[in-house]
């Protein structure tokens, strides 16, 4: 990869490059396929429904695009369950599972390059702490990534765009807004405060994103830059 870039592309002024996780590190999509599994499991010892039955169902749920009221609606298609698990439950079950995800190949790739070039890479995610700290781990980030801030940690008045987190980042490592990028895929939370300090916004939109379809309400809720790629964003600031 570092090896194939594009000399003088980029943004010479960068020094720190802070990342979104869910959809921008690895497929969200990815983490509620391994936590529909885990539900399916545990649907199977209590109530001995095969877990590729029940697998079936939230999957093709979520496939078609159900948010918020799957499991709801698993427990009423499946009546054994009525008395044996409830909604609040397997929600807790979800936020909690060890989840079977990994990093993209492009990921990888372009964390190790941008390290090996000398800029400071961090992570500023949403969600609830418990989960996001189950993806962190699994994805072992914590190798390449200072700081890591989840913004469940504070509670959900923090999370984006709530300004305190890219802040910290700011305060943290002592850069000015010119310095600095931030890279997600959400236009409805991502991109806004970092737009207003002044910093360079980059929406990585690739198919498969959860996101991917959405639109900014607004120019300022838009990034600056929008990539297919992670690999473009090495082009860019080299």
């Amino acid at each position: 990869l570092c090896g194939t870039l594009y000399p003088g592309a980029g943004l010479a002024m960068i020094k720190g490059i802070v990342f979104d996780l869910d959809d921008t590190l690895y497929f969200e999509r990815d983490y509620v396929k391994s936590g529909f599994h885990c539900i399916a499991k545990h649907l199977e010892t209590v109530a001995n429904i095969p877990e590729a039955e029940s697998f079936s169902y939230l999957w093709g749920l979520f496939e078609k695009g159900i948010r918020g009221t799957i499991f709801d609606r698993c427990l009423t298609f499946f009546p054994v369950l009525e008395k044996l698990v409830s909604v609040p439950e397997l929600v807790e079950l979800y936020r909690n599972h060890v989840p079977t995800i990994e990093m993209t190949g492009s990921a990888q790739e372009v964390i190790t390059c941008l390290q090996h070039k000398g800029y400071r890479l961090g992570i500023i995610s949403d969600g609830f702490l418990s989960g996001q700290q189950a993806k962190v781990q699994a994805l072992g980030v914590e190798e390449w990534f200072t700081p890591i801030i989840l913004t469940g940690i504070w509670g959900k008045e923090y999370w984006k765009p709530h300004p305190k987190s890219y802040k910290m980042i700011m305060d943290a490592w002592g850069l000015k807004p010119q310095e600095l990028i931030y890279i997600g895929d959400n236009p409805e939370k991502d991109f806004l405060t970092p737009n207003r300090l002044g910093w360079t916004t980059v929406r990585l939109k690739t198919e498969g994103q959860l996101n991917y379809f959405i639109k900014p309400a607004a120019l300022e809720y838009a990034s600056k830059v929008t990539i297919k790629d992670l690999i473009h964003l090495v082009d860019m600031v080299s």
